[in-house]
C-alpha cells in the first residue's frame, strides 16, 4: 500500500516546530555507532530553523561533536488516545554552532529557567540545518519534505534580526506568555504547553506583525 500524500503537510509541520517545547534527539553513538536517542528543549529562531541548548556532558553532546548529523522528532500525538494517529515530524540535518543573533533570545524567551546555567563554560547552543522533514498524519498518511519546504528563506541580517528580538520583547511585557514572533504568526506557552497563533498573512515588516501579533492576542479574550 502506497503512502498518501499529506496536503498542506509544509505548513502543518512549520506549526509543529514552532510549537515543540521539547523533543526527541536522535544522534549517533560515538562509541558503538548506534542510533542514540535522548530529550532536549527546543525552541525556534526567526527563519523556523530549530535551536537546542546542550551541556559537554552529555552523551548526545559528544556524539555531536564527533558527527554533527542529527534529527529531532516532534510528537503530537494524543496520550489520551490511539498514537499511532497522531502527528509525529522528524526534522534532520546537521547541527552548528553558527548561530544567528536571535538564536540565544528566542531560546531562553521560550525557556527562561535555561538563563541560569546558559553561560556556563561546559554548555553550548546548536543550531540545526534542516535537510529534510518526515512527516506523519496517521496511518498511511506520510510525506517527506525538502528543508527549504518548512524553515523561511527570507534572509535576515543581523540589524534586522534584533529588531525582531526587541519586538517579540516589548509584546511579552503586555502579553506574558509571549516567547516570540515572526513573519508568520505568534508563538506563546501557556499552562507548560506551547502555542502557535497564525497571522491572516506574512509580513516582513515588524511593525506590521506586532499590529497582527496585538490583534491576534485581543481575539483570544
Amino acid at each position: 500500500m502506497a503512502p498518501t500524500l499529506v496536503p498542506n503537510a509544509a505548513d502543518t509541520v512549520k506549526v509543529m516546530m514552532r510549537r515543540a517545547l521539547k523533543a526527541a534527539l536522535a544522534t549517533k553513538d560515538r562509541g558503538t555507532g548506534a542510533p542514540y536517542a535522548s530529550l532536549v528543549q527546543v525552541a525556534t529562531c526567526l527563519d523556523g530553523r530549530p535551536v537546542i541548548l546542550v551541556s559537554d556532558l552529555a552523551v548526545h553532546t559528544r556524539n555531536l561533536l564527533e558527527d554533527p548529523s542529527g534529527s529531532l522528532l516532534i510528537d503530537e500525538s494524543d496520550s489520551s488516545g490511539d498514537p499511532a494517529t497522531g502527528a509525529r515530524v522528524s526534522v534532520s540535518g546537521r547541527f552548528s554552532v553558527d548561530l544567528p543573533l536571535d538564536a540565544r533570545a528566542r531560546y531562553l524567551a521560550r525557556h527562561p529557567g535555561a538563563a541560569q546555567f546558559a553561560d556556563f563554560g561546559d554548555f553550548r547552543f546548536l543550531l540545526l540545518e534542516v535537510a529534510s522533514a518526515h512527516f506523519i498524519q496517521g496511518f498511511g498518511r506520510i510525506t517527506t519534505l525538502p528543508g527549504d519546504k518548512v524553515v523561511t528563506r527570507d534572509i535576515f541580517d543581523e540589524p534586522v534580526r534584533a529588531r525582531w528580538v526587541a519586538g517579540a520583547a516589548q509584546l511579552s511585557t503586555e502579553h506574558p506568555g509571549v516567547t516570540g514572533f515572526d513573519t508568520d504568526g505568534l508563538d506563546l506557552v501557556e499552562g507548560g504547553r506551547g502555542l502557535r497563533l497564525s497571522f491572516p498573512r506574512k509580513t516582513n515588516s515588524v511593525d506590521q506583525a506586532i499590529e497582527m501579533a496585538r490583534k491576534a492576542l485581543a481575539a483570544r479574550r
